[in-house]
């Protein structure tokens, strides 16, 4: 995949996600013809303008599911919020960027990416973080206005992401979190 903007580059990466997480739901070790359809279209369809990203309302939901538990170890004890898109780099305080978690990987993560930070670990984020993660991303370009710019012209330093550390490939199926 020949990708040059930074909407190639997110639209890509969700289309993988999609990808991913219809092979976890139906519980594939390796993705199978569907999986590559599914990826295909949906890559297609956000590129061309007739398919978005769809809304917070899922993540949202989950978050209120979820209970009070840390999205990140699954732990109940000394939780704290935590910002998906760190505030000292420009992540917002609203509630779309505000994740539980406990204070131990809320200290561990501090103001680093989310993608650095599991990186860092050996590890591939849960689905459901990334897909939330990936979202405020697409919205903070959209409102920064660099969609269209293409990758090697973006400053990642006035970022509160890195850009580079967005997945274009994920893991198998058996080997991933929802």
């Amino acid at each position: 995949m020949d990708i040059k903007t930074v909407s190639e580059l997110i639209y890509w990466s969700y289309a993988n996600l999609a990808m991913a997480q219809d092979g976890v739901e139906r519980g594939l070790e390796k993705y199978d013809r569907l999986s590559f359809m599914i990826r295909s279209r949906l890559n297609k369809g956000l590129r061309e303008g007739h398919m978005q990203i769809r809304s917070l309302f899922d993540d949202e939901k989950y978050k209120i599911t979820n209970g009070a538990r840390c999205v990140y170890c699954g732990r109940t004890e000394n939780l704290s919020v935590d910002h998906l898109l760190p505030r000292a780099y420009g992540g917002s305080d609203s509630s779309d960027n505000l994740l539980c978690c406990c204070r131990t990987c809320n200290s561990s993560k501090g103001g680093k990416d989310l993608m650095i930070w599991y990186s860092e670990r050996g590890l591939f984020p849960p689905l459901l973080i990334l897909r939330r993660y990936l979202k405020l991303v697409y919205q903070f370009c959209e409102k920064a206005g660099i969609l269209d710019k293409e990758l090697d012209n973006i400053d990642e330093s006035a970022l509160p992401f890195s850009l580079k550390m967005i997945p274009t490939n994920y893991p198998a199926p058996g080997d991933l979190l929802m």
